[in-house]
């Protein structure tokens, strides 16, 4: 089979013959380091996994002109409600961590804007209990799409 034979075809149906380009970067998830964002480049398009970080440029760049970003989204005031206003010291870590070594979902639709991804889903939630609505309103796209991934969800790429 030719590179490119399977062009359109479901990610997860790419067999060994299938021509992958696949791209790390690293990316902020402190104290945790190394961290890497995932970008694999077929004929048909491209997909990138941010893995969990905060808003960051490397993960932007990476994510330039792709099909779709996968991406992690924490919702802040879940974070916050999980702790007392008098926070023990590991309470306060464990908050601080929440909340700068993760993208918060309103910053998400920024960030697939500022990369030009034609299709965002959200993934790796925090809670995974607040409703698709839920997460979708916490953040606006000028320009293309966004979906709450699910799992065993599959994708054909390119994007229409």
């Amino acid at each position: 089979m030719a590179c490119g034979a399977n062009s359109g075809a479901a990610l997860s149906k790419l067999d060994a013959k299938a021509c992958v380009t696949v791209s790390a970067i690293l990316v902020d998830h402190a104290p945790i380091f190394p961290v890497f964002a995932f970008r694999f480049d077929t004929p048909a398009g491209a997909v990138v996994i941010s893995g969990d970080t905060n808003r960051n440029a490397n993960l932007i760049e990476l994510a330039k002109g792709a099909d779709i970003l996968i991406h992690e989204a924490i919702d802040l005031d879940w974070a916050r409600s999980l702790f007392p206003a008098q926070r023990t010291p590991a309470q306060d870590a464990k908050l601080r961590h929440l909340l700068e070594a993760h993208t918060g979902a309103h910053d998400l639709g920024s960030i697939a804007d500022a990369a030009d991804v034609k299709l965002l889903v959200l993934s790796h939630l925090a809670p995974p209990t607040l409703d698709d609505q839920a997460w979708l309103r916490q953040f606006t796209r000028t320009r293309g799409k966004a979906v709450v991934g699910k799992p065993l969800m599959s994708f054909v790429v390119p994007v229409q």
